[in-house]
């Protein structure tokens, strides 16, 4: 019988072998850039109203709140608080 064919890395080629990003990953935003991203935009289309911007994101006002911490986005000057 012939011994089964096992993948490892001494058996991959050194395109992918060992290597952190390949050629067809470079330059891609990752989730949390896209998040980001699309949150601010999001918060600029609505004029920062935080409760209509997490309904369009689909997400608890609460939530987005602590989004706003995480990535350090504050209010532009000239745009008053929603009440």
């Amino acid at each position: 019988m012939s011994e089964p064919h096992v993948l490892d890395t001494t058996t991959l080629s050194d395109a992918f072998a060992g290597r952190e990003e390949s050629h067809l990953v470079a330059n891609v935003p990752t989730l949390e850039e896209l998040e980001r991203v699309h949150i601010r935009y999001v918060l600029e289309r609505v004029r920062w109203h935080q409760g209509r911007a997490a309904a369009v994101l689909g997400i608890s006002s609460k939530t987005l709140y602590r989004k706003i911490r995480q990535y350090g986005f504050k209010r532009p000057h000239g745009i008053p608080n929603e009440r």
